[in-house]
C-alpha cells in the first residue's frame, strides 16, 4: 500500500476492474490481465484523431521538457492503436485532452495527497483530463529514490484516457503501481492486446500444443477463453504434433489437460515436469534411490516439494499439485539459468531486503556470490556463434546497448574486443542444442538463452528462436532485452522474484523489457559496494 501508484480505483461501484481468476489467454506463451472500466467507456468511432493541450494550476517542470514525455508517450499508443495525436494549436479554445500538474483538492473530486503515494490520475472516455500531482518531485530522466519519471506515469495514464483499466500484470504499463526512480515507458504485450480488444476486432486463437520440453509428445490443450461479446473475434486453430486420436473438432472451451488436476499417488506422464524441475534446480533426486527418478513417471513427495517451491517463487498458490496456472507459468519463455543451486534457493520468498519506505528488493546472487575480481573493471566482449541467426550489426547494436545500461549503474565499462582478438572477457554467440557448456538447449519456445557467473564470461542464445531487434508478435524475441537480463548473471546476479525487474526469469515473446528497475540496480550496487 505504500508503493507509489496511479490515483485511478481498481474497484469501481464495488466490480472488481482486476479479474484474479477469468484470464483471457491469447497464444501459447500470453495469458492477459488487462480490464476495463464498468461499461468500457471508450472513444466514439468518429474520434480517431485526437488532440491534446497543456493547461496546468502551478508550473512544476518546464513546458519544453512536458511537452517531450508526452509526445514520446501518445507516440508509443498511436504505434499499436487506431488513434493519432497531435498537440492543439497555441491558443485553441479547447482539445479532446488536458494535461498538467494540480495539488490537494483541484475539483474534480479526487484529490491529490502530496508527497508520496498518489502520482497522477485520468478519466476514461470522453472524459480527456489527465492530472500529475504537483506535489511529487518531476523529471525527464529520474535519478534516485524520490524523483517520478514524467514519461513513464504519461504513458500509463494515456492508457486510462483510452479505455484501460488496471492491469494485474506486474510488468504490464497499465499495472498500478510504480517504483520512485524507475523508468518503464515500453508498453507490454498485455497493454497491447487490452486498447486492441478495446478498439479492434480481434483474432483470438485455440492452440493444441506440444509441451516445450518435448516434441513428440502430447501433454494437453491450451484452451482460449471465450472473449466477451464487447468486441469481434475470430478463433483459429493452430496444431502442433499429436496422437491421431485427437481431432480439431474435439476442441471446446470447457477442454482441459489431464494432468491439470493430478495429484501425489496418481501416475500419467509426468516425467517431462520433472525434468523441466531437474532443469532449473527444483527437484535433485539421489542417484542411489533406485525406487524414485527424475525420469519416471511417479508423483512422488520430492516432486510435490518441488512444485510447492515452484509455486512459491512464482507467486502462484502453493498446492503442490500440477494445477493448469503452475503449466501455464513452465509454459512461459524464459532466462535458462537455474533459479535453485545446489538445494539452495536463489528466489528468496519470506527474507526481503527493505531498502527504504517505498522499495523492497528482490534481487539475488548465486551461491558464493561470485563476482570479478576488483582488477577487472574495464571488461571486452566478443561474438563468436556456431550458427548465423542474425546480422552481425543487429547484434552487435543490441548488445552495446544493453552493456551501456549496466556501465550507467556499475563500477564496470565495457568494450568489444578488436576484431581478431584471441580472446576476452565476454564471449556472446548463438548455439542450439547441446553445445558443450552442460546447458542443453530445448529448440524453439521454453529457454530463450542462458549467461554463467563471473569470471566464466559465456553468454549463449538459443538459435531455434526467433530473434529480432524489434520484435512483432507473440513469437519473436528481442535480442537486446534478452541480452540485459543476461549480462546480469555474467556481472554476479541471481534471478529476481520481482516480476517488473529485468533479472526475473522469464519474459513473453513480443516483449521489450530493456530498463534497469531499482531492484537491478540495487543488487548490482550492493555486489560491487
Amino acid at each position: 500500500m505504500m508503493l507509489p501508484r496511479c490515483g485511478v480505483a481498481d474497484v469501481v461501484k464495488g466490480k472488481n476492474s482486476i479479474p484474479t481468476h477469468n484470464k483471457r489467454k491469447l497464444g501459447i506463451h500470453t495469458v492477459s490481465h488487462y480490464t476495463f472500466f464498468n461499461g468500457m467507456p471508450k472513444w466514439d468511432a468518429s474520434k480517431r484523431s485526437l488532440t491534446y493541450r497543456f493547461k496546468s494550476a502551478v508550473e512544476v517542470v518546464g513546458l519544453d521538457d512536458l511537452r517531450s514525455a508526452c509526445a514520446s508517450a501518445f507516440k508509443r499508443w498511436q504505434d499499436v492503436s487506431v488513434f493519432t495525436f497531435e498537440e492543439a494549436p497555441e491558443g485553441s479554445a479547447g482539445a479532446d485532452i488536458e494535461i498538467g500538474f494540480y495539488r490537494g483538492d483541484h475539483g474534480d473530486g479526487f484529490n491529490f495527497d502530496g508527497k508520496f503515494h498518489i502520482l497522477a490520475h485520468a478519466f476514461p472516455p470522453e472524459n480527456g483530463h489527465f492530472h500529475y500531482d504537483a506535489d511529487e518531485s518531476w523529471s525527464v530522466n529520474p535519478t534516485g529514490d524520490t524523483e517520478v519519471d514524467l514519461e513513464s506515469v504519461a504513458v500509463h495514464e494515456i492508457g486510462h484516457l483510452l479505455g484501460l483499466g488496471h492491469s494485474f500484470d506486474q510488468s504490464a504499463i497499465m499495472f498500478s503501481e510504480i517504483s520512485y526512480g524507475a523508468i518503464k515507458r515500453d508498453l507490454q504485450p498485455d497493454d497491447i492486446q487490452g486498447i486492441q480488444a478495446l478498439q479492434l476486432h480481434i483474432t483470438f486463437r485455440t492452440i493444441m500444443t506440444e509441451f516445450m520440453a518435448s516434441k513428440t509428445l502430447y501433454l494437453g490443450l491450451v484452451i482460449i477463453l471465450i472473449p466477451s461479446s464487447a468486441f469481434a473475434f475470430k478463433v483459429i486453430v493452430i496444431g502442433f504434433e499429436m496422437p491421431a486420436a485427437i481431432s480439431i473438432a474435439s476442441i471446446s472451451p470447457s477442454s482441459t489437460s489431464t494432468l491439470s488436476s493430478r495429484i501425489r499417488g496418481m501416475n500419467i506422464g509426468l516425467h517431462q515436469f520433472k525434468l523441466y524441475l531437474k532443469k532449473f534446480g527444483y527437484l535433485n533426486y539421489d542417484p542411489s534411490n533406485k525406487n524414485s527418478r527424475a525420469d519416471d513417471d511417479e508423483f512422488d513427495e520430492l516432486l510435490e516439494s518441488a512444485l510447492k517451491q515452484y509455486q512459491a517463487n512464482y507467486h502462484l498458490k502453493a498446492t503442490g499439485k500440477l494445477d493448469s496456472a503452475t503449466i501455464k507459468e513452465m509454459m512461459l519463455p524464459r532466462c535458462g539459468v537455474a533459479d535453485v543451486v545446489k538445494g539452495k534457493n536463489s528466489i528468496p520468498t519470506h527474507k526481503k531486503r527493505k531498502l527504504g519506505i517505498h522499495t523492497v528488493s528482490h534481487y539475488t546472487f548465486p551461491n558464493g556470490m561470485p563476482k570479478w575480481d576488483a582488477s577487472k573493471r574495464s571488461l571486452t566482449y566478443q561474438f563468436k556463434s556456431a550458427v548465423q541467426v542474425v546480422g552481425l550489426d543487429d547484434l552487435r547494436s543490441a548488445c552495446a546497448s544493453a552493456f551501456k545500461r549496466w556501465q550507467d549503474v556499475s563500477v564496470f565499462t565495457f568494450e568489444e574486443a578488436p576484431e581478431g582478438s584471441a580472446e576476452a572477457d565476454i564471449e556472446i554467440g548463438f548455439y542450439r542444442g547441446d553445445h558443450g557448456d552442460g546447458s542443453n538447449f530445448d529448440g524453439k519456445f521454453g529457454t530463450l538463452a542462458h549467461a554463467f557467473s563471473p569470471e566464466n564470461g559465456h553468454f549463449h542464445y538459443d538459435a531455434d528462436e526467433s530473434w529480432s531487434v524489434n520484435p512483432q508478435g507473440d513469437t519473436e524475441a528481442d535480442l537486446e532485452s534478452v541480452a540485459v537480463h543476461e549480462i546480469g548473471h555474467l556481472l554476479g546476479l541471481g534471478h529476481s522474484f520481482d516480476q517488473s525487474a529485468i533479472m526475473f526469469s522469464e519474459i513473453s515473446y513480443g516483449a521489450i523489457k530493456r530498463d534497469l528497475q531499482p531492484d537491478d540496480i540495487q543488487g548490482i550496487q550492493a555486489l560491487y559496494s
